[in-house]
């Protein structure tokens, strides 16, 4: 993907956000098996981001939480925004990923298969499965890998990305 072209802007249009910077759009879609820079350093940059939104959020939300209640929505809402952040699932974003992997392409195709099939309340029971498993951790690459490119667009303002990736958290354990 040509950083300048109209795969790009189409990305951006969902998001919502456009890059300053669009050659971390690129490498935030360049899987490792594809011959380029790849994801994996915006992955582990995500990654930290997304912990430090949500513990931001829970802070700010109610500063006096206990302890087991502030670990319950802290897993709970890295679990939503790793394994089924809506916007990235909605519009595929996969489809926008840079790789050289036909395999991963059949997992994430029975992957996205049985969750549909089976509903989302069961996709966590999918994850530890083979293949399935590879398609749940490319799809959690790459919102993680979205959220790092984001933040270091923005200049590190937790709040944009809180805003790009749109994270979901439950505030009851329901």
């Amino acid at each position: 993907m040509d950083p300048s072209s109209s795969r790009a802007e189409e990305i951006e249009r969902l998001l919502g956000y456009t890059f300053l910077d669009p050659s971390l759009l690129t490498e935030a879609l360049t899987h490792g098996s594809y011959d380029r820079p790849s994801y994996k350093h915006l992955e582990f940059v995500g990654d930290s981001t997304l912990g430090l939104a949500v513990t931001k959020f829970l802070y700010s939300t109610d500063p006096n939480l206990d302890n087991v209640r502030v670990s319950f929505f802290y897993i709970s809402a890295l679990c939503n925004a790793n394994v089924s952040n809506e916007k990235l699932t909605r519009h595929n974003f996969y489809r926008f990923l840079r790789h050289n992997c036909a395999a991963l392409d059949r997992a994430v195709s029975n992957f996205t298969e049985s969750v549909t099939t089976r509903g989302e309340e069961n996709a966590g029971e999918l994850s530890y499965g083979g293949g399935i498993r590879n398609a749940c951790k490319v799809l959690t690459d790459i919102v993680e890998s979205m959220a790092g490119a984001v933040y270091i667009n923005c200049n590190f303002d937790l709040e944009v990305v809180w805003q790009v990736i749109n994270l979901d958290i439950p505030l009851s354990p329901s």
